[in-house]
């Protein structure tokens, strides 16, 4: 729409020196400072739980505690009884980070999680551990085999069957040929999801959130209306707080499944 925007964004163009300027190379500034800004608080984060773990007698050290036996209790659930460390770690920081980059929105930033950049990156970071904890898993030959599905089962080895026998390995050849695509697209298309849910959900909620501020600050009667009626509150808690956390609660419980069936199974399937 012309003359109206909802968000403001700043860009670093670090190659326009060299004369290259096409909008692929430029940088959000406003995305990777937040995103700092959001480790910087992960990082005091960890250090609060260093400290609550040296006092046991404290309200932080519950605090951190009833967290991480959350997160203990999501993972021995995927894991039928047993908490393997690095998921445990992996699954609780996807979580926590995820969630502190959607509250931004309760401090008037805007959330790193309502760039696509930032959601496909974490959508690769998920999958690409998947898998190789898949290969880790089952070997690389299993592993590849998910890729080239044989339908038909071949018959016991016997001279006379020999004519059949040669008749199925090439018909599975073929198969194997055609399927890979689509398992290739299958593997694949859970970065899509993964990515395109996440970034949709909080996007929406700040589009929302930015038209109403739009809409309270058109006038002063606006504003004085605004301010007698708690629809901002409203807004906050369901986009802020609530979707916040439900978002990365989906994406979190999506890459403990992925990673619960590729590493529980008989077979990579489904990875």
């Amino acid at each position: 729409m012309t003359g109206f925007d909802l968000f403001h964004h700043t860009y670093w163009h670090p190659f326009a020196y060299f004369g290259f300027t096409h909008p692929l190379l430029a940088i959000q500034a406003d995305l990777v400072l937040t995103t700092w800004f959001v480790l910087g608080l992960l990082l005091l984060f960890s250090l609060g739980g260093r400290y609550a773990l040296n006092h046991p007698d404290g309200i932080l050290y519950t605090a951190y505690t009833t967290i991480a036996r959350n997160f203990i209790a999501l993972v021995e659930q995927s894991w039928q009884g047993a908490c393997p460390e690095p998921y445990f770690l992996i699954i609780s920081t996807f979580f926590i980070f995820i969630l502190t980059c959607n509250w931004l929105m309760l401090i008037g930033l805007e959330e790193p999680t309502s760039n696509y950049n930032t959601t496909l990156a974490l959508a690769l970071l998920s999958f690409f551990y998947i898998q190789k904890e898949a290969i880790k898993y089952h070997g690389v030959i299993p592993y590849l085999h998910e890729f080239f599905k044989t339908p038909l089962s071949i018959s016991t080895f016997s001279w006379l069957k020999l004519p059949l026998i040669i008749i199925q390995y090439a018909l599975n050849t073929l198969a194997a040929i055609a399927l890979f695509p689509l398992e290739l697209m299958s593997k694949l298309s859970s970065i899509l999801s993964m990515s395109f849910r996440l970034f949709g959900n909080i996007l929406a909620g700040s589009i929302v959130f930015s038209l109403w501020n739009s809409i309270t600050h058109a006038s002063l009667l606006s504003q004085l209306v605004a301010l007698f009626i708690p629809v901002n509150i409203v807004i906050l808690a369901f986009f802020g707080v609530f979707e916040g956390i439900i978002q990365a609660f989906v994406f979190t419980i999506l890459t403990t499944t992925y990673l619960s069936l590729a590493t529980t199974s008989q077979t990579a399937e489904h990875v």
